[in-house]
């Protein structure tokens, strides 16, 4: 599940816990849609310190969301990813026009600052 922590004009910071599947991108995919109508950048913190698992579904999902918006994302940071996302991470990297950066567990607020001067 996707939870919204934070948002201000075109920054956003989500919380992923749990198993992550295809419904979750599904009910994030207006928000993210939303924030590139009104502001066309967009740039976010997704904290994955709580996920348990993330659907192979899922991962495919979240390639086709950053091939979508590759030119729209301004900067996207990660915080404590998993080792076995790091392909995944690679890929999205390469995918988007924008920075991508990984943060440690704790550094929400590092983050944050990150994106925002984007």
């Amino acid at each position: 599940m996707f939870k919204i922590l934070k948002q201000d004009k075109n920054n956003i910071m989500v919380e992923a816990h749990g198993k992550i599947d295809t419904d979750d991108y599904t009910n994030f995919l207006p928000t993210v849609e939303a924030i590139v109508q009104t502001f066309d950048k967009v740039n976010c913190v997704v904290d994955l310190t709580n996920v348990e698992s993330i659907s192979s579904a899922a991962m495919l999902d979240e390639i086709k969301l950053s091939y979508r918006f590759r030119d729209n994302v301004g900067r996207y940071a990660i915080i404590n990813p998993s080792p076995t996302l790091n392909e995944l991470i690679s890929i999205v990297g390469a995918l988007n026009k924008g920075k991508i950066k990984t943060f440690a567990k704790g550094e929400q607020e590092r983050a944050w600052q990150w994106i925002c001067k984007g």
